[in-house]
């Protein structure tokens, strides 16, 4: 995937970012990302920042990862999105994909 990255015309680079994780290539419009998503939702509903719980596993998560109150991911994450999650404080689940997206909501979850 990183060699298609790296054949991305500067043409399209110019108006638009491409995030290359594990399985997937995103080609996203300058300025537009999860962090401004999130920040839409949690305007129109008036959370603040800090009572959200995030999680993710690779770079086009990490905008998102670096605006909430609590960053998680699973133990697949790649090294970029841990090395956040570490100097945050966040949690790292010990186990990878849904189970460790579980892991994380059951160990935040209130009962």
């Amino acid at each position: 995937l990183q060699a298609v990255k790296d054949n991305v015309s500067n043409d399209l680079l110019m108006h638009f970012d491409v995030v290359v994780s594990s399985a997937a290539i995103d080609i996203i419009p300058k300025g537009i990302n999860k962090a401004t998503g999130l920040l839409s939702v949690v305007e129109a509903c008036e959370i603040p920042l800090g009572n959200i719980l995030g999680i993710g596993d690779s770079d086009n998560d990490i905008p998102f990862l670096e605006i909430v109150g609590l960053p998680c991911c699973p133990s697949n994450g790649n090294n970029r999105v841990k090395e956040l999650i570490k100097r945050r404080n966040g949690y790292i689940a010990t186990k990878p994909y849904a189970e460790g997206v579980s892991e994380i909501i059951d160990s935040f979850i209130e009962e």
